[in-house]
């Protein structure tokens, strides 16, 4: 069976001399494999991509978040809560907000993409998962996504590309290998 990591994100604080500051620890846990916010935190610049999880900081290690990192993470959370409500475009603006503190977030464009696909604005949801590809081109699921809204805007050679990318990350899963196909089939394309 294929091993997927994922890292989760633990706040904590600490005392130091007169003060509390607040931490982040990262440990591996069963989930999907991507380098999601694959950033150095201070810098909002993109990292080399390897396996240290989810917020650049390798597992094990600590991270102190920014006044601008609290800000984004509530952000967010509000725009999953948002999505999980199905108020799409409240959703789009909290991962806008986080967008403007951590340009470089893919998950953010990622869920704000989700967000304008489920209004039906394609364009945009292009947009945006086009921008979490350049980050974290490995995520399967965002390749389906981008996929489909391709094979909505009539490009349908473009989502056939997203499909191959997503089965060559994650081949166990046959979504890729199903939208990929019908795909084809739509471009007359019915060999074996």
């Amino acid at each position: 069976m294929h091993s997927f990591y994922k890292t989760i994100t633990t706040i904590g604080i600490i005392a130091t001399l007169g003060g509390l500051l607040p931490i982040v620890r990262e440990t591996p846990t069963l989930a999907q494999t991507h380098n999601s916010m694959q950033m150095d935190m201070g810098t909002s610049a993109p990292m080399e991509h390897n396996n240290t999880g989810s917020r650049g900081t390798p597992p094990g290690k600590f991270h102190f978040l920014t006044d601008d990192e609290h800000a984004a993470l509530r952000f967010y959370n509000q725009g999953l809560e948002k999505l999980d409500e199905n108020n799409y475009k409240g959703a789009i603006a909290s991962f806008t907000q986080v967008l403007k503190l951590m340009p470089y977030y893919d998950m953010a464009y990622y869920n704000r993409g989700n967000a304008h696909r489920e209004l039906g604005e394609y364009q945009a949801a292009l947009d945006d998962y086009s921008k979490a590809v350049k980050t974290n081109p490995s995520f399967t699921y965002l390749r389906y996504n981008r996929g489909y809204v391709r094979e909505a805007l009539g490009d349908i050679k473009g989502a056939i590309e997203d499909y191959t990318a997503a089965i060559e990350s994650y081949p166990e899963e046959g979504t890729g290998y199903s939208k990929r196909g019908f795909a084809r089939y739509k471009l007359g394309d019915i060999s074996l």
